[in-house]
């Protein structure tokens, strides 16, 4: 079976201070002992970066760039890579754009 994890485990699978480190690290091991298939999707990458790259006093991780493409590199290699179609994304401006939904703290 393919599993679709969660930006927050790809954070704190890299982050080893967070408390919720051993979480994530064992929940990826438990998902591959069962011989099921870890996928993350390009919106998992994108996530994972503006995390990674914003500053900690912002609930980031303040990496650098090189650093944060690096791990995403790891990212890719290690999980399989779904895609996306187009139509994904023309579906969710469709519906986010009528309701001028704005980022937190905007």
């Amino acid at each position: 079976m393919d599993v679709l994890i969660d930006t927050n485990i790809l954070v704190r699978r890299i982050k080893r201070h967070d408390p919720q480190y051993r979480d994530a690290r064992d929940t990826l091991k438990a998902i591959e002992a069962r011989g099921d298939r870890i996928c993350v999707a390009p919106q998992n990458i994108i996530e994972f970066w503006n995390v990674a790259t914003r500053p900690a006093d912002r609930n980031g991780l303040s990496l650098t760039p090189e650093v944060a493409n690096r791990v995403a590199g790891r990212i890719e290699e290690s999980f399989h890579m779904l895609t996306e179609p187009i139509d994904v994304y023309r579906e969710w401006r469709a519906c986010r754009a009528p309701f001028r939904l704005w980022p937190k703290g905007l």
